[in-house]
């Protein structure tokens, strides 16, 4: 069963109905033997074009493999942060999850794929954070070595920026705002050589903390943006592409041992997920964007001039992190951003 558009469209109907965990239903496999049954967990909203992924990657699994794996897909932190998450793939208290693993913890090292500005278009992306590009194959290593088994890595759209207060065009503008980031001190650090005041906080809490003010606003990509309703609490969104944001559907090596034959299946049934759902999501900014100005957003798509203002933290961040990764690997980062330059 290919996750075609149809197939994305019926299950987006189906999440609709919600369901709070979607997948397996715990019954036997064809051979009458009991199914593998795997928990998967994730930070994203039920509407999320991730759980409308996640949630049919299950169906197709069930299917192809006669009912001998079943997958239940968690939503909405149920699981767990992306932190708790992580802690959890590597010691087996967690199962599966699709997590933001730059986030979450696991190694120093896979922060990674944060880095500002590796690439700024979508075939840039494709080309090095998928199958054998550098990024893929530098954090599905670390991942292993920290016994956990990246199936698939996932899109989560080219991040920007939202606040309440004013339309941000330069980093300038970023002087003073509070903002919410990933828990990583890569952001950390980024966001404060821009000016701004940058509180690393859960996903989870995030709308509260917009709501209440507690923070003026978050960096997240159009999807997700749109998805959790922050346009409801946020006036204003810049499309500044700073970084390519990605995760991992991984599962804990010995959870994924016990797949057994079945593990060619579960894992090419994840990759077409992943490369279905990264159509589906770009097929979709356009109407992502009107939502947002539709909620009375104003959406800065920035001149050449003002995004080569934020580029300039390339500079600034990539060697600050050196020692954090090697300066092998920032060499070889380097060189395959720079092969894809306007990619």
């Amino acid at each position: 069963m290919k996750f075609t558009k149809t197939a994305w469209i019926a299950t987006m109907a189906t999440v609709a109905l919600g369901a709070t965990a979607c997948g397996g239903d715990g019954g036997e496999g064809s051979d009458g033997a009991e199914p593998v049954t795997l928990r998967v967990g994730h930070v994203f909203p039920a509407s999320s074009p991730i759980h409308v992924a996640a949630t049919a990657w299950a169906d197709q699994v069930k299917e192809e493999t006669d009912g001998r794996v079943e997958i239940s897909v968690f939503p909405g932190s149920q699981l767990g942060s992306d932190v708790e998450m992580g802690e959890g793939l590597q010691s087996g208290t967690v199962e599966c999850g699709m997590v933001n693993y730059a986030a979450a913890g696991i190694d120093p090292r896979l922060q990674l794929s944060f880095m500002p500005y590796i690439v700024t278009g979508y075939d840039g992306a494709d080309a090095l954070f998928y199958g054998d590009g550098f990024v893929a194959n530098h954090d599905r290593e670390l991942l292993a070595e920290r016994g956990v088994e990246v199936l698939a890595f996932y899109e989560n759209d080219f991040r920007g920026l939202s606040n309440s207060k004013h339309a941000v065009h330069t980093p300038a503008d970023l002087e003073g705002l509070k903002l919410r980031v990933p828990e990583t001190p890569m952001y950390v650090d980024m966001f404060k050589a821009w000016g701004a005041q940058p509180l690393a906080m859960a996903f989870s809490e995030l709308y509260t903390a917009l709501q209440q003010g507690t923070v003026d606003g978050q960096d997240n990509g159009l999807a997700l943006t749109t998805d959790s309703q922050f346009g409801e609490v946020q006036s204003y969104m810049t499309l500044t592409n700073h970084a390519y944001g990605t995760g991992a559907l991984a599962c804990n090596e010995d959870t994924w041992a016990q797949v057994g034959d079945d593990q060619d299946t579960v894992r090419a049934a994840a990759e077409t997920m992943s490369v279905d759902m990264r159509q589906a999501l770009r097929d979709a900014r356009p109407d992502r964007m009107e939502t947002l100005k539709a909620q009375g957003v104003e959406v800065v798509e920035l001149t050449d001039a003002e995004m080569a203002e934020f580029v300039k933290i390339k500079e600034v961040i990539w060697p600050q992190f050196e020692e954090v990764f090697g300066t092998d690997v920032i060499a070889g980062l380097r060189e395959a951003s720079e092969a894809v330059a306007g990619g």
